[in-house]
């Protein structure tokens, strides 16, 4: 077996990894898939929850409308879904040195009967759970959600206006990817 960095020595100069002076794509490729998501996971999901017709922009004013990070208590606002980022785990990295980071949403479904909600909740978790290595554009920016699993899920009540409020929590493996 051939030791890459015997036969083919990199240096690091002045932020560019270089053979010689050609940039070493797994170093490079590493290192983008490292980048920083440009938009919340919350927006990234919400996106790709619209794509799939679970839902909609609140502009549209249609059915199910999907907010992310604030549900307005407004007038005609029965039922709704709301998209909260809740933080990240790192889980360390794959063998060629990938960083592997899983960021947590919960989502939160409001709906004026509580048969509706549950299922809403239910679709939205199975259409999550069930997605595998999907690309989507948001603005200017390409992510590739990995996949998502299913974290638990819960009845949060009733509130000040009747309305049921479901739970449900997820982990997301998501990268943003950019062009070579």
């Amino acid at each position: 077996m051939i030791d890459r960095n015997k036969h083919f020595p990199v240096r690091h100069f002045g932020g560019h990894w270089a053979i010689g002076h050609w940039p070493r794509l797994e170093a490079v490729v590493r290192y983008i898939r490292n980048l920083i998501l440009l938009n919340s996971p919350a927006s990234i999901v919400r996106a790709w929850l619209v794509e799939q017709l679970l839902g909609s922009m609140p502009s549209a004013g249609t059915a199910w409308p999907i907010f992310v990070s604030h549900l307005p208590d407004g007038d005609g606002l029965g039922n709704a879904v709301c998209v909260y980022d809740s933080g990240m785990n790192g889980h360390g990295e794959l063998p060629d040195g990938q960083a592997v980071q899983h960021y947590r949403i919960q989502l939160r479904i409001r709906s004026e009967q509580s048969a509706v909600g549950r299922t809403k909740l239910g679709q939205l978790l199975n259409a999550l759970s069930s997605l595998r290595d999907e690309k989507l554009t948001l603005g200017i920016h390409r992510y590739e959600i990995v996949n998502a699993v299913q974290r638990g899920s819960t009845y949060g009540g009733v509130d000040e206006q009747r309305r049921n409020t479901f739970l449900g929590n997820c982990s997301l493996n998501i990268y943003r990817l950019v062009a070579i």
